[in-house]
């Protein structure tokens, strides 16, 4: 059970110092890294990946803008994000996973994708290694997208495991991801710190019964 199922979970509107996010931890081993809107700052990539095959395959989808559309998509996993916009597209589900992941890990060559990682958070990374922490990565995003953003940023060094929609079955809101990356770093799930900015994200997490922070700082 999470430390923190009967209190309220904290929420970071900045990229804090390594010293201050392990006080909001107890006896860690692990700090455990959603990607999309945690890690990096991509979701307007992804909602602009979404967009464009939008505008492709009907210009009359309802959505009146990126914004609306994030807001009602984010933190879905690519079947569930399929499922809402399925009437709006002409194609079926694998081939418009194959069509986003191509169109991501294209943008993800992009100078401009860079700014997606900020030096803050490059900060933080190297000084909770530094402190000899495992650092995990977890994402609902399908795992040749995590590996396209990875190399693109040459990040893959800061990370004990990485963990995308290929490595398990089920993916969040299940606790899943979040019980096998402590399983594949060799640590219970409450020495483990997870940051999140997804409802999805936060349900996993409570269910692995990791300690969690929800975070708010793109």
């Amino acid at each position: 059970m999470s430390l923190q199922t009967s209190r309220r979970v904290p929420c970071l509107r900045a990229i804090p110092t390594a010293d201050e996010l392990c006080r909001y931890g107890v006896k860690l081993k692990g700090i455990l890294f959603d990607m999309d809107g945690t890690l990096l700052n991509t979701e307007p990539v992804h909602t602009l990946a979404l967009w464009k095959l939008l505008e492709i395959a009907n210009k009359d989808h309802p959505f009146s803008s990126m914004n609306e559309l994030n807001e009602r998509l984010c933190g879905l996993c690519d079947e569930d994000v399929y499922k809402v916009l399925a009437p709006h597209l002409n194609c079926d589900a694998f081939e418009f996973i194959f069509q986003k992941n191509q169109l991501l890990s294209l943008m993800s060559r992009e100078e401009s994708f860079r700014k997606c990682f900020t030096p803050q958070m490059q900060t933080l990374i190297e000084d909770l290694k530094g402190k000899g922490l495992l650092i995990g990565l977890v994402s609902a995003s399908q795992s040749e997208v995590v590996e396209a953003f990875l190399k693109s940023l040459g990040l893959h060094e800061f990370f004990d495991v990485v963990i995308g929609r290929s490595e398990v079955v089920r993916t969040k809101p299940d606790p899943a991801p979040y019980q096998v990356a402590c399983e594949r770093l060799g640590i219970r799930a409450y020495e483990a710190l997870v940051l999140e900015d997804s409802k999805t994200g936060m349900e996993s997490a409570r269910g692995a019964g990791v300690q969690l922070v929800q975070v708010a700082w793109y």
